[in-house]
């Protein structure tokens, strides 16, 4: 399965009241990740990425991701098994006059499977 999402962040949302989107998933576990940052953002938008309370993309806290026509990709391995499965997208814009979006693509299966894709 793959779930996609476009989420735009209005201009001038400073981190201190960063956008919180809700992206709604399936029981399973991500095996992909891609996060499209359009020409244009000119590292603008910061996004991070939470599972509960914890930041999951980027591992690091005290960090985001950025870019301006760029395509951020990777194999993953987190597991989605309790309810609501669902994560939180946190982006924020240092433009003070344009909006900007991002796209996100996760690939999710059911855990069964991605143990048989590993072996």
């Amino acid at each position: 399965m793959i779930y996609s999402y476009t989420i735009s962040t209005p201009a001038n949302t400073p981190k201190s009241a960063k956008q919180e989107t809700k992206i709604a998933l399936a029981k399973g576990v991500i095996h992909k990740i891609e996060i499209d940052f359009p020409p244009g953002n000119l590292g603008k938008l910061h996004v991070a990425i939470r599972g509960g309370l914890e930041q999951i993309f980027p591992s690091n806290e005290s960090s985001d991701l950025i870019g301006d026509d760029r395509l951020i990709s990777f194999p993953e391995y987190y597991e989605i098994l309790t309810a609501p499965y669902e994560m939180t997208v946190e982006t924020w814009n240092e433009s003070l006059n344009n909006a900007h979006s991002i796209s996100i693509r996760i690939g999710l299966l059911p855990r069964q499977y991605v143990l048989r894709r590993t072996i």
